[in-house]
């Protein structure tokens, strides 16, 4: 019993230090001015980048229309200077036509990659290895359900979190056989997924309820970056049928809540700015866009966080808490909410509109509860107790 108790005493710690009474909306990051970053010794265009997570080397990859894609590093020497480095080791392919690109890394040393070798024959595209340095080694493909395993369709972009168990991904379909859409997709979404395995990644269930105001057939929507916290979700889209695109971000304020429709960051007719990404704690955003005819890296530093990005509703009343086996939600009456229960890491663990849900299968620890209507989700937080307690 006492081991019970303190175990307890432990989780209602986590809970108190974890959670305000009132659960706030997250805020829009705001960045400073435009800055050009030099990569001293390249001569050719750089798109793709990512930043290590110790901030020393930034990766990216040449030009990726087709042909000779492959992805390069260089050494920092501060926020807008680099110096070239050369290929990164291993994931190279001297295949004709071949392209490797979209680099990104988790923090325990995976290193992950698109890549077109040996497609269609292999479908599952998006592969990845062990860094150390600039070296890639153990190289592998990712398998599970974030593959299409449809000729046409591939994973063009994808983020491993810092963690390494979320993977945010864009799927794309092309048509590599008529090039009815030229050399862009003819559409393209953002997908969420958990690993299960150094091998694999699967979609998350809730995926389509939390991409719900991001994702938009109107527009082609790819180059995913999640935040180090899961509460921000950095994109590039594309209005079909134009040239120009945005970098957007959107926010949410637990993780497993829907995120709010997006905001546009960066915006530049005719320059085509793609492609986010952050150095150490979002200090600052690196991109790329064109400059006469070339792909180059821009960053922006940031400097703020506005208000709330839109007015979410005051949280709702829920008892008892901590809860062995029925919670009970007070919601006001007279509105139907769909009530989805997610775990710390954003695994959905029930959907319901029952007002009084049985939790009683849950495992000990703490989850989100959200309620959503069409105006909005609000959520809190519980603490799922052993019925001995």
């Amino acid at each position: 019993m006492k081991k019970v108790c303190f175990a307890l005493a432990i989780i209602l710690s986590a809970f108190a230090s974890l959670t305000p009474r009132h659960c706030a909306g997250q805020g829009i990051p705001i960045f400073g001015p435009e800055k050009a970053v030099e990569i001293h010794g390249l001569s050719f265009d750089a798109m793709e980048p990512f930043v290590s997570h110790d901030g020393s080397l930034l990766f990216f990859n040449s030009l990726n229309s087709g042909g000779n894609t492959n992805i390069y590093y260089a050494t920092r020497q501060d926020d807008t200077t680099f110096v070239f480095g050369g290929l990164v080791e291993g994931c190279y392919d001297s295949t004709a036509n071949h392209l490797d690109g979209v680099p990104s890394a988790d923090s325990l040393g995976r290193f992950y990659w698109v890549s077109l070798r040996n497609y269609p024959a292999q479908l599952d595209n998006l592969h990845v290895g062990s860094v150390s340095g600039t070296t890639v080694t153990g190289i592998h493909r990712v398998h599970g359900n974030i593959n299409a395993g449809v000729a046409g369709w591939i994973i063009m972009d994808a983020c491993v979190n810092t963690a390494g168990y979320f993977l945010a991904y864009a799927g794309a379909r092309f048509d590599f056989v008529n090039g009815t859409c030229g050399n862009l997709p003819c559409e393209s979404q953002l997908g969420l997924a958990i690993k299960s395995n150094d091998s694999t990644f699967n979609k998350l269930p809730a995926m389509d309820y939390i991409l719900q105001n991001v994702n938009n057939a109107s527009y082609l929507i790819y180059a995913p970056q999640l935040s180090d916290d899961n509460l921000r979700l950095y994109f590039t889209r594309l209005k079909k049928n134009t040239v120009n695109t945005e970098i957007c971000v959107a926010v949410r304020p637990v993780p497993g809540a829907a995120f709010d429709p997006p905001v546009v960051l960066v915006s530049e007719p005719g320059a085509v700015p793609e492609a986010p990404t952050f150095s150490p704690g979002e200090h600052a955003m690196y991109y790329h866009k064109k400059v006469n005819g070339t792909h180059q890296i821009f960053m922006r530093v940031k400097t703020a966080t506005t208000a709330l990005a839109g007015h979410r509703p005051s949280p709702f009343g829920i008892s008892p808490n901590p809860v062995s086996s029925v919670l009970n939600c007070h919601l006001p009456a007279g509105k139907n909410y769909t009530i989805r229960v997610f775990s710390m890491t954003g695994r959905l663990c029930m959907v319901t509109e029952d007002r009084q849900i049985n939790v009683a299968s849950l495992p000990e620890g703490i989850y989100w509860i959200s309620a959503a209507t069409a105006e909005g989700t609000i959520s809190q937080k519980f603490i799922k107790a052993d019925a001995g307690n």
